[in-house]
């Protein structure tokens, strides 16, 4: 018997590691970052205005001037070619491009709005209001592999004109119910049997992890059908079993993956309920059996 730490550093160093793959970024979630990401161009790539208003001059900023509107650039607009004077502004738009020589945005609810003309009020907010070239993140800022891809580093990848991610390759992980007690939910289910329900919590749990899940037939209580699951299972990464592994049971269990060339690392761990656990391996399979008993 060891502890459940010990048990956890077996299976481990049990595991292979998958190879890598290139998706396409939209198919990046709960998937695992294979290599590092180097980040194409700066965010914003321009000084761009954080709000709607008007682009002017510090020296502008002037209760009650009355400042002349000189064009208007919304988001997606080139920088003008005409630079920003004393006494103009530019009327501007969230996300848009800074004109030369201004260097301020004045909002929109600060000033009074003519036809070609802005009177600026008597109390305004002292933010400038510009978002600067590289403030979120500059070229060739790093994301590091490895790590797992969530919708907010999905995002920040995407902004870094990341298209195509190079990714490890999804581990198949196979489940195999056994006993002669159960059936699947949703059929008609007698007195004198179970539903197998743990098999869905596991499956949600390694499918939250990024694991491809199989959960195949339920194995009955004798070395034969219990060979020929684990057979079927073998082109796996993981094979996790669930029920007929305690100690009456252990001896057929052990000589069904014996019979297909499992080797045993560890049996039995210091935890109730799942005391009768054990892990083995073959070639690259790796194989948890868990007790019915959650």
């Amino acid at each position: 018997m060891i502890s459940v730490s010990e048990a956890t550093e077996r299976i481990r160093s049990l595991l292979v590691q998958t190879d890598s793959e290139e998706i396409p970024i939209n198919q990046a979630n709960n998937r695992i970052l294979a290599e590092n990401f180097n980040s194409e161009r700066h965010q914003p790539p321009f000084d761009t205005s954080a709000m709607d208003g008007y682009a002017i001059q510090s020296q502008d900023a002037i209760p009650k001037k009355v400042l002349k509107i000189i064009g208007s650039i919304p988001a997606g607009a080139e920088i003008p070619e005409i630079a920003i004077g004393s006494g103009e502004a530019y009327r501007i738009f969230t996300g848009a491009p800074i004109p030369h020589g201004a260097d301020r945005v004045i909002i929109q609810e600060d000033v009074e709005a003519g036809e070609n003309t802005i009177r600026i009020n008597d109390t305004f907010e002292s933010n400038p209001f510009i978002r600067p070239l590289g403030g979120d993140f500059q070229k060739g800022f790093c994301i590091k592999a490895p790590q797992p891809l969530k919708p907010g580093l999905i995002s920040l990848l995407a902004a870094m004109n990341a298209g195509i991610l190079m990714v490890r390759k999804k581990p198949v992980v196979s489940i195999i119910p056994t006993g002669d007690e159960l059936m699947m939910p949703g059929t008609v289910v007698p007195d004198n049997k179970i539903v197998a329900s743990n098999i869905f919590g596991l499956q949600g749990m390694l499918e939250n992890s990024g694991a491809e899940v199989r959960i195949l037939p339920i194995a009955k209580d004798n070395f034969q059908a219990i060979s020929t699951s684990l057979n079927l299972a073998l082109d796996s990464d993981l094979v996790i079993t669930v029920g007929g592994a305690s100690v009456g049971e252990y001896d057929l269990v052990k000589e069904a993956a014996s019979s297909l060339g499992f080797e045993l690392s560890f049996y039995k761990i210091a935890m109730r309920p799942g005391k009768p656990l054990f892990a083995g391996k073959k070639g690259t399979t790796v194989l948890i059996w868990l007790p019915g008993n959650p």
